[in-house]
């Protein structure tokens, strides 16, 4: 069995949101990983150990370990850094401290939590050949882009710093050197509109520059910390209904294809943090999939086709191969 940790680094570089304290980021204070991470003073041995204790304690087998790396843009953080907090995360599933990563990697091959899959979040201008390699190196199975939009007049108008070409070249050097490719998007920026986001996630998946393997839809959180909270204060910008984001979110889901996994629908941002807005639900996806039913749409993507609690015996399972041009 898979299992997800999830672990916060020290710093957070986002262009939208500024961090005025390293050591609590307000776009990310409150969440679970965050709040158990700066408990543990961000050292990623201890986080390590933690989760593989917590999950065991609640009865989850932790022999295969699927490890994520999040709270910011990777790349950006010092080289030496990269190395030493991916090697003590090795270190601890190794439970033995290894001379340097290369050691670390060989040894967790036959230790009792392997590591069988391991990611990063960083924005698409930040990756190239040479940021491949490295990543390659450290042990990186996925890459999740920040994509947030695919309007380049969008990313300029909420400061994302990259354009689209970016996220173009980003998605098919990592296809190309067998990287999986995960895209954070957020509907509800910024000058975007009901339209442009249903659209934004139907060119993802009809245009081949595009087409990843994982997708995180994160409806725009409007938190104080934000420069977005100015404009909502003078009126310059409004979170979208309940009722219109599910509206999007089920137009975008009913067409999502077999080959992607929809990976979440929502932050885990605490509610109260939250000042406006259809995410202070927190149940997002079951209200979405209640209303697609109602509809009777149903969800392609991966997760939604897993058979969990609803095996039948009697249902004829195949295998079936489905073939797709991306990134040619």
């Amino acid at each position: 069995m898979k299992l997800l940790i999830s672990f916060f680094i020290l710093l957070l570089v986002c262009t939208v949101v500024e961090a005025k304290d390293i050591n609590a980021p307000p776009p990310l204070s409150g969440e679970p990983a965050a709040e158990r991470a700066k408990a543990l003073g961000f050292n990623p041995y201890f986080q390590t150990k933690q989760r593989i204790k917590a999950l065991q304690l609640t009865g989850h087998p932790t022999d295969k370990i699927d490890l994520r790396i999040i709270g910011g843009t990777w790349s950006y953080y010092p080289k030496n850094y990269q190395t030493t907090f991916i090697k003590r995360c090795f270190d601890a599933c190794n439970n033995k401290t290894s001379k340097n990563l290369i050691q670390a990697q060989k040894l967790n091959e036959s230790t009792k939590h392997r590591i069988i899959g391991l990611s990063i979040e960083t924005r698409p201008d930040f990756i190239d050949k040479v940021e491949i390699k490295r990543l390659r190196n450290l042990g990186v199975t996925k890459v999740e882009l920040g994509v947030q939009t695919i309007y380049d007049n969008i990313l300029k108008m909420n400061l994302r710093g990259h354009k689209i070409k970016d996220t173009i070249k980003a998605t098919k050097l990592l296809k190309n050197t067998g990287f999986k490719v995960s895209y954070q998007v957020m509907p509800n920026l910024l000058g975007s509109t009901p339209k442009k986001d249903i659209e934004m996630m139907k060119t993802i998946f009809s245009d081949e520059k595009f087409k990843p393997d994982l997708i995180k839809i994160y409806p725009c959180a409007l938190v104080k910390e934000a420069p977005l909270y100015e404009l909502y204060k003078k009126g310059k910008y409004n979170p979208y209904s309940l009722k219109i984001l599910i509206k999007i979110l089920c137009e975008i889901k009913k067409d999502i294809p077999y080959y992607t996994r929809i990976e979440r629908i929502i932050r885990d941002i605490p509610s109260p943090r939250i000042i406006k807005g259809p995410v202070k639900i927190s149940n997002l996806r079951e209200v979405v999939k209640k209303e697609m039913k109602e509809k009777n749409w149903e969800c392609k993507c991966i997760r939604c086709r897993e058979i969990k609690a609803k095996y039948d015996p009697k249902e004829k399972i195949y295998l079936f191969r489905n073939d797709y041009n991306a990134s040619g």
